[in-house]
């Protein structure tokens, strides 16, 4: 930082040739008011230069951010990019002009150097009219920190229609910003996706692994009876109301004044027992825990139909984007199942082991995270290992208070945990989420699907962060 003073008026001071006490006391005053004047505007400068260096950060970072996700765009594109961040992120910046704004290729990256000019106050009075401000920053384009993200989105029933569409248009979203079209080799980000409903669906490729257990499929034919009532009479339609998920539509219902009596009817029947990649609950507290496989397996359950399978943790942009292109609404809402598989997605060496250790994200600087994103509150209740529907007006304490634990949990792990609340209303589930994600600020309430959309974007920006090398 420095100062340009006017020369003519300090020596004027220097050469005045009267010496009368007044012009003693004149010069004193002048003296003094410049001391303060100094301390003053120094102390401006200093503020003014520390915020001029975490806008020169924030632009930097923009730069090299845009210029790895599109690595033949201009160096004149990019130092547009980095000035609006700059101008943006420079707060109170009235007083200051800026005089140099200067973006260069550096080694593996980038450095951004600015000038400015700040106008001074009391030291004017003494001929210093401005404080010269120099600030720089310095980024690294590539690979940069090691960044795993399990996506656990919410793809039960009452997610049908234009909250799905919005949804897979959100998480694309996020995936674009994270990972290249074309995988590059240096990439240390690695996405997971995981659908959840009541249940969520591991895979028939896991079918055999160590960490599972699932009965064999089977499948017998014999006779199979059951009542009928074909005499029945004064049998009227009736509209009623019907859940999906938890969120009430109008259905039609038949009601009768006399059935009859009944009527067996047989027949040959095959009943299958088949498992389709649907997984429950271990037992409490394993149920909340990430440990303990090979001793007390994951249970896998026969004849249920759950969401899309789990796509573990890659840098294949085509292979995210498929399993999102994928997802469908269907069942109810246990958050619990979602935020299980996405941490277990996140470590290794059991379940999965596509990601780091926590200790080598740890040593590189990284970061492990989940989003999790939920359009209302839980609606089933464990019964280990399955899952069952709440009855009407059962409050939905149980798979809270396991929701709670397992954000507690994660978290405990050093996993980033980000959470989404979509069109909710329900003040339980939006409290529940706000206190499960890491900070406040990586709590986000979206009313719509533009919010989604921002909610989504948001957290890409935050999770894409480089880190600054000088």
């Amino acid at each position: 930082m420095r100062i340009q003073p006017s020369r003519n008026r300090v020596k004027q001071f220097g050469t005045a040739a009267e010496g009368s006490v007044a012009i003693i006391f004149s010069v004193a005053a002048i003296a003094v008011l410049m001391i303060a004047g100094v301390a003053i505007d120094y102390g401006r400068g200093v503020a003014m230069q520390s915020k001029m260096q975490a806008a020169a950060d924030a632009g930097i970072l923009a730069a090299v951010r845009e210029a790895t996700l599109n690595s033949n765009k201009p160096v004149g594109q990019l130092k547009t990019v980095a000035r609006e961040y700059f101008d943006d992120n420079l707060t109170a910046a009235g007083s200051i002009n800026i005089t140099k704004f200067a973006l260069q290729e550096a080694g593996e990256g980038y450095r951004l150097e600015v000038s400015g000019k700040m106008q001074t106050s009391l030291m004017a009075v003494a001929g210093f009219n401005q404080l010269d401000l120099d600030v720089a920053a310095q980024a690294e384009t590539g690979p940069g920190r090691p960044l795993e993200v399990a996506l656990a989105l919410d793809n039960t029933g009452s997610m049908s229609g234009t909250k799905m569409t919005a949804l897979k248009d959100s998480a694309h979203l996020l995936v674009d910003k994270l990972l290249e079209d074309t995988p590059d080799p240096r990439s240390r980000t690695k996405v997971a996706l995981v659908p959840f409903n009541k249940y969520v669906n591991v895979g028939l490729a896991n079918r055999n692994a160590p960490w599972i257990s699932v009965p064999d499929d089977t499948s017998e034919t014999g006779e199979s009876c059951w009542n009928t009532y074909p005499n029945k009479s004064g049998c009227t339609t009736q509209t009623s109301t019907c859940y999906n998920d938890g969120v009430p539509y109008s259905c039609q219902r038949q009601s009768c004044t006399s059935y009859g009596d009944p009527v067996e009817q047989c027949q040959e029947v095959t009943t299958t027992q088949t498992w389709r990649g649907c997984v429950g609950s271990r037992d409490y507290p394993l149920n909340v825990r990430d440990e303990s496989y090979n001793f007390t397996p994951v249970p896998g359950l026969l004849n249920y139909w759950c969401s899309k399978p789990i796509t573990p943790l890659t840098d294949d942009k085509s292979v995210i984007s498929s399993g999102i292109d994928a997802m469908s609404a269907s069942s109810s809402t246990y958050i619990p199942a979602g935020l299980t598989w996405a941490w277990r997605v996140l470590t290794k060496p059991q379940p999965y082991n596509e990601g780091k250790t926590q200790v080598e994200v740890r040593d590189e600087g990284g970061i492990k995270a989940v989003v999790l994103m939920t359009d209302g509150a839980n609606t089933m209740y464990p019964s280990y290992p399955k899952h069952y529907s709440l009855s009407a007006g059962t409050e939905p304490t149980v798979a809270n208070d396991l929701t709670a634990e397992l954000c507690t949990n994660i978290k405990t792990e050093e996993i980033t945990i980000y959470t989404v609340a979509f069109e909710i209303t329900d003040t339980t589930i939006k409290d529940l989420l706000r206190d499960c994600a890491t900070q406040t600020s990586y709590y986000y309430d979206a009313d719509n699907p533009t919010e989604l959309s921002n909610a989504f974007e948001a957290i890409a920006g935050q999770l894409a962060q480089l880190k600054l090398t000088k």
